[in-house]
């Protein structure tokens, strides 16, 4: 089976659970270097000639929640080096965007995660700033709650470096306020504000 290069998996994904169960591939085959799913829609998973080094995941307007969350956070743990993770529009809301981010540490990730489109309100900003305070691989975030309602989490190899932030859009009360200059003031690392 060297020679499969691309699985085409459109249109038959019927369920979150589904789209979880496929994500397990990363974990199964070495050569598998990117996961391309959304349900009722193109879904695609891509093979290499060898084993990659690093993977790609795209798992998108699948709403996860609780279990399937958990499900897909196990995967992903077991889970080879991934350059991106794509979990936009997944209907996460603040609390399964914190969860997500409370296990970023245990998370292989280079490069960044999308996280955009999951309906976060002004805690779920906080939380996305605790992260990057916490995480020794975080190097920045970009989060708006405008119209494009944006998440970005990007990372670095090299700790101890200036973080980046870019909060805007985001309608933050005093008490948020209050709250964002609290966490970035006992960050171990430099933050740059934008």
């Amino acid at each position: 089976m060297t020679s499969l290069q691309r699985l085409n998996v459109s249109h038959s994904i019927m369920s979150t659970s589904g789209a979880v169960m496929l994500v397990r591939c990363l974990n199964v085959s070495q050569r598998v270097t990117s996961v391309e799913l959304r349900p009722q829609s193109e879904s695609f998973i891509c093979f290499g000639i060898v084993k990659a080094e690093e993977a790609s995941c795209r798992l998108t307007h699948c709403s996860l929640k609780g279990d399937e969350l958990e499900r897909l956070l196990e995967i992903l743990q077991r889970g080879p080096h991934l350059s991106n993770l794509n979990l936009s529009s997944n209907q996460l809301g603040d609390e399964g965007v914190k969860r997500f981010l409370d296990s970023l540490q245990t998370l292989k990730i280079t490069s960044y995660v999308n996280l955009s489109g999951n309906g976060l309100t002004q805690q779920g900003v906080l939380d996305v700033v605790s992260a990057l305070c916490n995480c020794n691989h975080v190097s920045g975030g970009e989060v708006s709650l405008g119209a494009e309602q944006k998440c970005l989490i990007w990372f670095t190899q090299c700790e101890g470096s200036v973080k980046m932030l870019s909060v805007r859009e985001s309608c933050l009360e005093h008490d948020h306020l209050i709250r964002l200059a609290e966490i970035v003031s006992i960050c171990s690392s430099p933050i740059k504000l934008e």
